[in-house]
């Protein structure tokens, strides 16, 4: 096996998460694939998070391509969470789904005092429903509890966390439409995407792993399992799958996984000194979430990995986290607070400043900027 250092294996995924440099302005979509969809459980992170990778993106920007130009679909896909996928990768991810199938384990079904046919009668007729056209959470409800003579998933159907709606999501047979928190709805995805479902699905899972390793690697099946949500045996399967395609190395005495060919690549790569305002949910702060040791940068793992699976807004130096952040709009103004984890070097200071008035002017405000350091008075 090849080895490598975490050094190196930083460097390497800061490259693969477009952290070292901007990409060109019209590449959100291929970041999109890339991370297998942009975080979307606060919409505003889905924008910061192309924002961060990708030159000169507008607040708004990543808005339109999802309801304006349809080329991103609004859907929860792994780990059962909301993400913005991209419409091209849309039919591989339904072809994935079948494999996360934790909202039809019985432990979930007691929950709702539903059984499986009872389930099966609700997906069909949630397709069926928003096949006809864009519905609010309430009145889908209402039809679905209609249609299946069941005045009971009426209530279900609203409640906040989506559990009945999401099976239906699963089988391509909803996703969601223009609106957000109380004024959300859903459609049928073949009407949002204005494209029917494809005779033949690919082999969506096995895509959807060669994508995480790619940006990702080194990764163990640990990891891989904890990103999309699969149970150990769908983990093993989906590695098995890439055989050919895999590479195992030695990561500082872990053995993890990666595209065959990168590990040479990767032995040459370093963290970069560049400095990034990354937004909560952001994949990369995900993706350190099993060894934080390796990339806390001073500061306390709670300080980023919040209760309820919430992940602070971090200032990124040179492939750790440095510190958190936070902003708040005010008319025409917007204030950022960098609460740095230890005093910051002259780079580090400038390169968040830069960071934060580019941040500013996207969302077309003038910047106010304060600092502060842990544990100053």
């Amino acid at each position: 096996m090849r080895q490598l250092t975490w050094p190196q294996a930083i460097g390497w995924r800061m490259r693969r998460h477009r952290l070292h440099q901007r990409s060109p302005r019209g590449e959100v979509l291929q970041v999109a694939t890339e991370h297998g969809g942009l975080h979307a459980q606060v919409m505003s992170s889905a924008e910061w998070i192309a924002w961060c990778r990708v030159a000169d993106i507008r607040e708004g920007d990543v808005t339109r391509l999802l309801w304006q130009e349809r080329r991103l679909i609004k859907t929860w896909a792994m780990r059962h969470t909301l993400h913005l996928v991209a419409a091209a990768d849309y039919w591989a991810w339904i072809g994935a789904a079948s494999s996360l199938r934790g909202y039809i384990a019985p432990t979930w079904l007691r929950q709702l005092a539903l059984s499986p046919q009872e389930l099966d009668a609700v997906i069909g007729a949630t397709g069926e429903a928003l096949s006809q056209g864009p519905l609010a959470r309430s009145e889908l409800a209402a039809e679905v509890a209609r249609m299946t003579g069941n005045p009971r998933v009426e209530a279900l159907l609203q409640q906040s966390w989506g559990l009945l709606l999401k099976p239906a999501c699963m089988k391509g047979l909803l996703c969601f439409s223009e609106g957000e928190g109380t004024g959300s709805r859903f459609i049928h995805p073949e009407l949002h995407l204005r494209k029917k479902k494809p005779a033949r699905s690919r082999n969506g899972l096995k895509a959807i792993a060669r994508q995480f390793f790619a940006t990702n690697g080194p990764a163990t099946e640990k990891e891989f399992a904890r990103w999309l949500g699969l149970d150990v045996a769908g983990t093993r399967q989906s590695i098995a799958s890439l055989a050919d395609e895999l590479e195992m190395v030695d990561l500082a005495g872990t053995p993890a996984w990666m595209i065959a060919g990168h590990a040479a690549e990767a032995r040459q790569a370093t963290p970069e000194r560049t400095v990034r305002l990354l937004p909560s949910f952001d994949p990369y702060v995900f993706a350190g979430g099993l060894a934080p040791e390796r990339y806390l940068r001073g500061g306390h793992y709670k300080q980023i990995y919040k209760a309820s699976a919430w992940y602070a807004p971090v200032l990124f130096a040179q492939g750790g986290f440095a510190g958190v952040w936070r902003c708040k709009k005010a008319g025409s103004r917007l204030a950022v607070t960098i609460e740095s984890f230890r005093s910051p070097a002259g780079w580090l200071k400038k390169g968040a400043e830069q960071e934060a008035e580019l941040l500013a002017h996207a969302m077309d405000r003038k910047l106010e900027l304060t600092w502060s350091q842990q544990g100053a008075k």
